[in-house]
């Protein structure tokens, strides 16, 4: 059996990252806009389309990050190379939002990142020593 693919897009501004606040069931959280890759779909194509619906950003692609095994599926991260449209939750996380199911767009310093509860909790380090490695270089 096939594990499922995640797209997962990063977006930096200004040394800020796009994260995506979640409030479910009480717990409090941060997660990197993505989602799942459709049937007949490339990893490229879900990417640029899953930070359109989640973000309202059109993207296009620098370079894919990295690939992470998160418990029964794959996900692939992406860096965005520019972005631009008006930042705003869309798609299934527009419809879902309620009192105790919250998604919430932040831009968050990169230095910060390292504070939050980042889901999955992995990545911080990636982020950490990779991004900012990139983004004084």
């Amino acid at each position: 059996m096939s594990s499922k693919n995640r797209a997962v897009i990063i977006i930096i501004n200004d040394d800020k990252i796009l994260l995506l606040y979640r409030l479910k069931n009480g717990e409090e959280y941060y997660v990197f806009p993505g989602g799942g890759v459709e049937d007949g779909e490339s990893v490229l194509d879900a990417v640029v389309r899953e930070a359109k619906e989640e973000t309202g950003l059109d993207v296009t692609i620098k370079l894919k990050l990295w690939e992470y095994e998160n418990k029964d599926r794959v996900e692939h991260f992406f860096l965005a190379d520019k972005f631009s449209g008006e930042l705003k939750i869309g798609g299934p996380e527009e419809t879902r939002q309620s009192a105790d199911n919250v998604y919430r767009l932040e831009w968050v310093a990169l230095d910060k990142v390292s504070d939050l509860k980042l889901v999955p909790e992995e990545m911080k380090t990636k982020v950490l020593k990779e991004l900012l490695a990139q983004e004084s270089s």
